[in-house]
């Protein structure tokens, strides 16, 4: 953060400065989705140096990385729910909505959701079990 002053005038005889804060923000924001060393992570908070991440595919983990290293990381943006076309147990038949053809897919083990997201990375689709 940097603070500058300036003056703009005088009044009664005292001097007005105007404060100038700059403050700079970090690229990614908590919620982005991000594709690190070949995974798709979630940004869950970010400290003034550090962000913590919560991978998403394959299984759940976490970890925490510098900002300063998310600057060229690729963000994921078009997040787009997935119409699930029928299911026995944990295994699903998906539409995926990029492609518009079927995916067969198998649940995490603890899923007891029912919203299905789907993220693209260059001609590959990854599923995210909310």
């Amino acid at each position: 953060m940097t603070e500058t002053s300036k003056l703009i005038g005088r009044k009664d005889g005292r001097d007005l400065l105007r404060h100038t804060f700059g403050v700079r923000l970090p690229e990614v924001k908590t919620g982005d989705h991000l594709f690190l060393d070949e995974e798709v992570w979630c940004v869950t908070r970010i400290d003034r140096r550090k962000a913590n991440l919560k991978r998403l595919i394959p299984s759940l983990a976490q970890k925490t990385v510098e900002i300063d290293f998310l600057r060229n990381v690729p963000l994921l943006d078009n997040l787009s729910e997935v119409q699930p076309v029928s299911h026995r147990g944990r295994e699903y038949l998906l539409l995926d909505p990029f492609t518009l053809q079927t995916v067969e897919a198998i649940s995490p083990e603890d899923w007891k959701g029912d919203k299905i997201s789907a993220l693209r990375y260059g001609n590959d689709t990854y599923f995210i079990w909310d």
